[in-house]
């Protein structure tokens, strides 16, 4: 028995009188209230599926009593209060979805009981506490969503043990401490997304043992070091994001290696050296974002192969410290830069005839010739080093 988009208004409670109902799905937007306590009278109901509509209030702790369950998804409504222990409780579920709600509290570490479990859409709350370590008891996961809430403090060392996961999505949280190499475990994941965080420490060479990986996100958080040169490995990687870090040192050749690449971002950090020509190897790169780095000397004519970077945004040499006298090279570039206008003045010159005029109370007076550019306002940094003994 089955009872899809018929339902208007709220939920009845009279519906957990229908004791042979297998599934119940309304997607259309008409509910609204409640989710009724009687929903745990379903004795026999395998699907629940509410996702999208104005269903508010608690989600009832007596969903926990559908043994039969194996799909559950109350995504995209209203929902509020915590995450109810006793939906732990359904041996068969194989998928759970509470995303796009206003859910909030700890996460359960009953969490752990739901040893069936396929795929898991927590994202877009307001969950906070930590990571419950006992997720790492669901080892036939492979879909791991807690996107967009407010947890905070370490990823459990348990999760890199997850071998099925084939997705993990933790951005835009308060997460703190390292990546671990045994991130390198993972070797079935397809896309690892840890954005918006508040990691520290290096990005693990042994990231470049996950062969299966597409999409790595690891933009705006604290992390320094090098780009692992191992990151060339990653021969089916389409998407990767290392902005707004703090990473230093060149960058690899190795990024040539990956010739799926569509969308490079390493724009804000405080990566040195000379462009690699290997860049031109990435013919199916859409998207190149270096900007805000101390990027130094002449552009590769190499990436006059980068054909497919979008027009007129696709490519962002801004901040650095990088020329060209090469008349072909500099119209490709301005093609493609973002900033409109010739992409030379987009990038960072020292003046010449820098002087020191006099030195008094640990005060020094400087000067240079003007640079003569009216186009930006622009900015004069002064870099400092103490002079020895």
């Amino acid at each position: 028995m089955c009872i899809r988009d018929s339902l208007q208004g709220g939920i009845p409670a009279s519906v957990g009188k229908l004791a042979a109902l297998k599934t119940l799905e309304a997607y259309d937007g008409s509910l609204t209230g409640p989710i009724p306590a009687e929903v745990g009278d379903l004795s026999n109901l395998t699907h629940l599926w509410l996702p999208g509509n104005s269903l508010s209030g608690p989600i009832p702790p007596e969903i926990g009593q559908l043994s039969a369950l194996k799909y559950l998804d109350l995504s995209s409504n209203d929902l509020s209060g915590s995450l109810p222990p006793e939906i732990c409780n359904l041996p068969a579920l194989l998928s759970l979805s509470v995303s796009y709600n206003q859910l909030s509290g700890f996460l359960p570490p009953e969490i752990g009981g739901l040893s069936n479990l396929s795929s898991l859409y927590l994202n877009r709350n307001q969950f906070s506490g930590q990571i419950p370590e006992e997720i790492g008891a669901l080892s036939n996961l492979s879909v791991l969503y807690l996107s967009q809430n407010q947890l905070a403090g370490p990823i459990p060392p348990e999760i890199w043990t997850l071998s099925n996961l084939r997705t993990l999505n933790l951005s835009e949280n308060q997460l703190t401490g390292t990546i671990p190499p045994e991130v390198g475990n993972l070797s079935n994941l397809s896309s690892l997304r840890l954005s918006s965080n508040l990691l520290t420490g290096s990005i693990p060479f042994e990231i470049g043992y996950m062969s299966s990986l597409m999409r790595l996100e690891l933009e705006s958080n604290q992390l320094n070091g090098p780009i692992p040169p191992e990151m060339g490995d990653l021969s089916l990687l389409w998407n990767l994001r290392l902005s707004g870090n703090e990473l230093t040192g060149p960058i690899p050749s190795e990024i040539g290696d990956l010739v799926g690449l569509q969308q490079l971002w390493l724009n804000d950090n405080q990566l040195s050296g000379p462009l690699p020509p290997e860049i031109g190897f990435l013919s199916n790169l859409a998207d190149l974002h270096i900007s805000a780095n101390k990027l130094v000397g002449e552009v590769p004519s190499a990436l006059t192969a980068l054909t497919s970077l979008n027009d007129m945004w696709g490519l962002d040499l801004r901040w650095n410290g990088l020329f060209t006298e090469d008349v072909f090279l500099t119209a490709f570039l301005n093609l493609k830069h973002s900033h409109r206008g010739d992409w030379r003045d987009t990038q960072t010159v020292a003046p010449d005839n820098v002087a020191v005029t006099s030195v008094a109370d640990h005060t020094a007076w400087l000067s240079w010739d003007v640079i003569d550019y009216t186009d930006d306002p622009g900015a004069y940094e002064v870099f400092v080093s103490p002079a020895g003994p």
